[in-house]
Order: C-alpha cells, then structure tokens, then sequence
C-alpha cells in the first residue's frame, strides 16, 4: 500500500464523534434487510435465538434485530470505544462490549453471528470465520455476514485509500471459499 493506514477503530470512534455514523445505518439498510429476511426464514418457528453482532457500530442493527419475537438475546460487539459508548446510551437494554476483534473471544456460543462490513478490517479474517464455527456458533447456528469491499465491487477498491485503513480485498469466491473451509454449508454470495 502506498499510504499511511490507521487503525478502523480510530476512523470509527472519530465517526461516532462526529455524528457520521449516522449515515451507516441509511446505507447499509438495504442489505440489512435481505439479511434480516433470510436470518428470520432460517429460523422460523424457533424462540429463544441468541444473536451476537459483530461489528455493531452505533447499535442500530443490534437494536432493530432485538425487537424481532424469536430473537430472544442480542449482543453487540465493537472495537471503538466511542461507538460502543453511543450504542450503550442509545439502547440500555442490550448488552455490548468493546475490545479488539481481531482477538474476539466471547464468553458464550450463540445461535446466530452476524457481522456488517466488519469482517476485511481484522488482521486475519480467516482465523476469525474459523473462530466463529469452532468456538463461537452452537450447533446448527448461522453465521451471516454483509461484505461490500470485494474485488468484483469496483466502488470498493478506493475504499482503503479513502479511508487511510487497510482493508483485506477478495474476489467473492474467495470468501465464500474462506467460509466453506471451514466447514460452513450452504454458503452463497450475493453481488
């Protein structure tokens, strides 16, 4: 790379700072709600499902993922300190907490793992999938995942140079490769 990168959670605690995160929940919204929708018709009939966001940001999909009736515990877990203070005041009645994700380890398993546009900042997105299945979903969980920045998504390419931030760019496939060596199923992307 030839510029000088910074650390994502530093761009995202200056974000909540500024109010600048507000935008992110108008423009991952979309997508959001595709994955919402296949998260819920995965689950359907089922009670009690305990979620973790990864990646939550300022809380908005955690808070809006917690209303829906089958979802009975959501966790929200972030790396900035500042977004994590904003979701804290903004929804009280979720639990979440900050730390580095690239060294993530929750004290539980859940049910779901959901991530938006958090995974190609870790230093190793691939022990983190691999993580995710061996320690951290129950079994028969579902691991969901927006991702953006990928090879094919031209617009995304200048995103680490906008930022300042490395970003770990691959071709769709790849990532779908990373999720089924590691022994996830039924993976499918969707451009």
């Amino acid at each position: 790379m030839n510029f000088k990168t910074k650390e994502a959670v530093d761009v995202f605690d200056s974000w909540a700072k500024t109010g600048k995160d507000e935008g992110m929940k108008k423009n991952h919204f979309p997508a959001f709600q595709e994955i919402k929708k296949i998260i819920k018709d995965g689950h359907k009939g089922q009670k009690k499902i305990t979620l973790a966001d990864v990646g939550c940001g300022n809380g908005w999909a955690a808070d809006n993922l917690e209303k829906e009736n089958y979802i009975s515990q959501v966790f929200g877990y972030d790396g900035s300190f500042n977004m994590i203070k904003k979701a804290q005041a903004n929804y009280p009645d979720i639990a979440f907490s900050q730390g580095d994700l690239n060294f993530w380890n929750p004290n539980q398993k859940f049910d779901i793992i959901y991530s938006m546009e958090v995974i190609y900042y870790l230093k190793n997105p691939e022990k983190f999938i691999q993580e995710c299945y061996k320690n951290w979903l129950n079994p028969g969980g579902m691991f969901i995942a927006g991702i953006d920045h990928y090879s094919e998504n031209l617009e995304s390419l200048s995103w680490p140079s906008d930022l300042g931030v490395e970003m770990k760019t691959k071709t769709s496939k790849q990532w779908k490769n990373i999720l089924e060596a590691n022994q996830f199923s039924q993976c499918k992307t969707k451009h």
